[in-house]
C-alpha cells in the first residue's frame, strides 16, 4: 500500500525589498522631524544656562564696584553650579571674631543645564575643565574675566562636549559682560545693566 505523498510546507512570507525600503524611509522622515525639535529645545536649554551665568558675573561685578564687602565668584565643576560668596565677619569659638565665606542668600544658585564651563580666564590664568573661585576685592583692580561654556549631552562620566561654544567676557573696568555665540540674539549680546534708581534721583519711585 503506498503512502500518501506530502506536499513540502509553504514557508511565511517575508517582506519584500520595496516594502523594507518603504519602512525605512517612514522612519527616516519621522526622525527627521523629532530630532530637530529635541535640539533646538536642548540648545534653548543651554543658551538660558549662558544667560543665567552672565547675569551672576555682572552682579558680582556690580556688587564689587559698590559694596565693602569682599566677594567671589564660585563654579562647582563636578555639581555644574556657580554662585557668590561673601566674606564676612562671624563669630566663631570662644567669642572670637572670624571672617569665612558665606553664600550670598540675595543671589540664587545656578545650576547649569544643557552646558559645562570648559574654560575660564582671569588676570591672564586659564583653568579648563574644573573647579574655580574668583575673588573680588573691594578698593582692588578687578582682572578681566572670560568664560567659556560649551554645550553638552548625557550626564555624570558620560558627558559629550559638542561644538557649540559660548563666551562671556567681562573687561576689567566694566560691569556688564558681552556674551558671543548666541543664536536667537545678535553677536556680542550685552547683559542689561541693574538699573540704579538711586543713582538716577527716583528714590521714591517704586519697581
Amino acid at each position: 500500500m503506498r503512502s500518501p505523498v506530502r506536499q513540502p510546507s509553504r514557508s511565511l512570507r517575508g517582506f519584500t525589498l520595496i516594502e523594507v525600503i518603504a519602512t525605512l524611509l517612514v522612519l527616516g522622515v519621522v526622525i527627521g522631524m523629532i530630532v530637530p525639535r529635541v535640539t533646538t529645545s536642548n540648545r534653548r536649554q543651554a543658551e538660558n544656562s549662558v544667560r543665567s551665568v552672565a547675569s551672576l558675573i555682572a552682579t558680582a561685578a556690580q556688587r564689587a564696584s559698590t559694596s565693602s564687602e569682599t566677594s567671589a565668584i564660585v563654579y562647582d565643576h563636578d555639581e555644574g553650579t556657580m554662585y557668590i560668596e561673601v566674606l564676612r565677619q562671624q563669630r566663631g569659638n570662644y567669642d572670637r571674631t572670624e571672617r569665612q565665606w558665606r553664600r550670598d542668600p540675595f543671589v540664587p544658585e545656578i545650576t547649569l543645564q544643557g552646558t559645562r564651563i570648559s574654560e575660564m580666564i582671569s588676570g591672564g590664568v586659564t583653568s579648563r575643565e574644573q573647579s574655580f573661585r574668583i575673588v573680588l576685592e573691594s578698593g582692588v583692580v578687578r582682572p578681566q574675566i572670560a568664560v567659556v561654556l560649551a554645550e553638552t549631552v548625557g550626564m555624570g562620566s558620560d558627558i559629550d562636549r559638542s561644538g557649540q561654544t559660548w563666551r562671556i567676557d567681562l573687561p576689567t573696568h566694566a560691569l556688564r559682560p558681552v556674551v558671543t555665540g548666541l543664536i536667537t540674539d545678535r553677536p556680542g549680546r550685552v547683559v542689561p545693566q541693574p538699573i540704579d534708581l538711586d543713582a538716577l534721583g527716583r528714590v521714591d519711585q517704586s519697581w
